[in-house]
C-alpha cells in the first residue's frame, strides 16, 4: 500500500488512461486527446497534506462531490483513499475545463478510473489489515459503489469484496464470507439483497463469485491474470450486449446499461 499521498499519483494516472482508452462510450479520437492530457498534468505538484501544527498532519477530506474540510492524521490506507478522491476530483475537473465534458460524462469517467486506482492500491497491501478503514471511508462518501464491489471481484480482491458487501448489508465480515463462500449453507442472492446492490447486476455478480469459488478450491487459490479473463467470459455469456473486448469496456457496459447510476 502506498504510504505518501502522492503514490497514488501514478497508479490514478494509469487507471483513468486504461479506462479512457477502452471505454465504449467516447470517440476514438476524444478518448485519445483526454488520454493524453491526463498522462501529462502535473499531479505531483498539488498540496493534499495541510500543517496541523507540532502534533502533526491534518489531511484535505475531498469526497465525490469535491467539497472538503480538514480531518484528523489518519491511517495510511485512509490517507490513500483520501488521496485519491481528491487527485480524482482535480482529474474529473480538468476534463470538464479543459475539454467541455458534461459534468455526468466527467463523473462517470473519474468513478471508473478512481475505483481502478482503490482496486491497484488494495493489491499493494496484501495483508488487508488496512481494507476496513478504507471501506468504512469511502462508506462515509458515498463510494461503496457496485462498480466498484464488482471491480474488486474480477480482479481477484475477494476480501475488499467480503469487507465492503458486509459494510453495505449491515453484517459481520465472517457472516458476509459463509454467504460467499458456502452456497450449500446459505444463497448467495441472500446477501445479495441485504446489500442492496442493483437487482440488474446481481447475474455478473453470481458469475464472478463462481469464478472465485473455482480459484479457491485450486491447489494454491491464487487469483491469476487468466481467472480476470474466465470472469470476463462469463459477463458475456450473461449478458448478450457486452463486448469481450476487456474489463474497462465491459464493467463500463454494465455500469451504464445494466444500472446506470452503479
Amino acid at each position: 500500500m502506498p504510504r505518501d499521498p502522492f503514490d497514488v499519483a501514478p497508479l490514478l494516472r494509469r487507471s483513468f488512461v486504461r479506462h479512457l482508452k477502452n471505454v465504449p462510450y467516447l470517440p476514438p479520437g476524444l478518448a485519445q486527446t483526454l488520454a493524453r492530457d491526463v498522462e501529462t498534468v502535473a499531479l505531483d505538484t498539488v498540496r493534499i497534506d495541510e500543517p496541523k501544527g507540532a502534533g502533526g498532519t491534518a489531511h484535505r477530506n475531498v469526497g465525490p462531490n469535491g467539497q472538503g474540510s480538514v480531518d484528523p492524521m489518519l491511517s495510511p490506507m485512509d490517507g490513500v483513499a483520501e488521496s485519491v478522491y481528491a487527485l480524482s476530483c482535480l482529474l474529473r475537473d480538468l476534463l470538464i475545463v479543459r475539454h467541455s465534458l458534461p459534468q455526468e460524462l466527467a463523473d462517470r469517467i473519474t468513478q471508473h478510473g478512481r475505483e481502478g486506482t482503490l482496486i491497484e492500491a488494495a493489491k499493494q497491501d496484501p495483508s488487508g489489515e488496512n481494507l476496513k478503514g478504507v471501506v468504512t471511508y469511502l462508506a462515509d462518501h458515498d463510494g461503496l459503489t457496485a462498480s466498484l464491489l464488482l471491480r474488486s471481484l474480477c480482479l481477484g480482491q475477494m476480501d475488499l469484496f467480503e469487507i465492503a458487501v458486509a459494510n453495505r448489508a449491515g453484517i459481520g465480515v465472517d457472516e458476509a464470507r459463509r454467504k460467499i463462500r458456502d452456497p450449500d449453507r446459505v444463497p448467495f442472492s441472500e446477501l445479495y439483497e441485504q446489500a442492496g446492490l442493483p437487482p440488474g447486476l446481481y447475474r455478473a455478480f453470481r458469475a464472478a463469485v463462481k469464478v472465485h469459488r473455482r480459484v479457491n478450491g485450486t491447489k494454491d487459490g491464487k487469483w491469476q491474470p487468466n481467472d480476470t479473463n474466465q470472469v470476463i467470459e462469463s459477463l458475456v455469456k450473461e449478458y448478450e450486449y457486452l463486448g469481450p473486448e476487456d474489463l474497462e469496456h465491459v464493467l463500463s457496459q454494465l455500469a451504464r446499461e445494466a444500472f446506470p447510476t452503479a
